[in-house]
């Protein structure tokens, strides 16, 4: 497929061309050991866009008197075959337009208590995504954690994670 000015270009069974104007968004979460914010300076320098799309927090190392916890929690997870993700899903889909509306004023209320600066949106939706997300799936049952205390731990680090980009540029 190459690019085209309004979307990508892809054969379709017939051969011809046809433009391809599904866009999806997503969120990812991932683990390294290399600062991602040092990644893109690398590639792209004084380029601030691609960092303001990235969150990346620091994790402490781990205490091992919590290796017997950690691991019985591993032990679940090579148990999990996506039941989960099945539950949620059925009803994010069957309560979307509520549930974006929900996001929405998440979004705002997340901003303005984080003071975050336009350029930082993409972590306010983040943030909003998680807490939203995160008390409809225990609403469902599908954990116990204390989502606000979560999102509250993201919003606080986002001083740290300013100035990750700032070095980064």
């Amino acid at each position: 497929s190459f690019t085209s000015g309004r979307g990508k270009m892809r054969a379709g069974r017939d051969g011809m061309n046809k433009t391809n104007e599904t866009e999806w968004e997503t969120i990812v979460v991932g683990t390294s050991n290399t600062s991602l914010y040092d990644k893109i300076a690398t590639h792209r320098k004084g380029y601030t866009a691609e960092a303001m799309r990235v969150y990346e927090a620091v994790v402490a190392p781990s205490d091992d008197r919590y290796k017997p916890h950690v691991m019985e929690h591993i032990a679940l997870l090579e148990q999990n075959y996506g039941h989960a993700g099945r539950i949620f899903m059925q009803y994010v889909i069957q309560n979307l337009p509520a549930i974006t509306q929900v996001i929405a004023k998440q979004i705002e209320r997340i901003t303005e208590q984080g003071k975050l600066k336009n350029e930082e949106r993409f972590w306010a939706a983040m943030f909003a995504c998680v807490m939203v997300g995160g008390k409809i799936a225990r609403q469902l049952g599908l954990h116990t954690y204390d989502v606000d205390r979560v999102v509250s731990i993201f919003v606080k680090g986002v001083i740290q994670v300013r100035e990750a980009v700032k070095v980064s540029q």
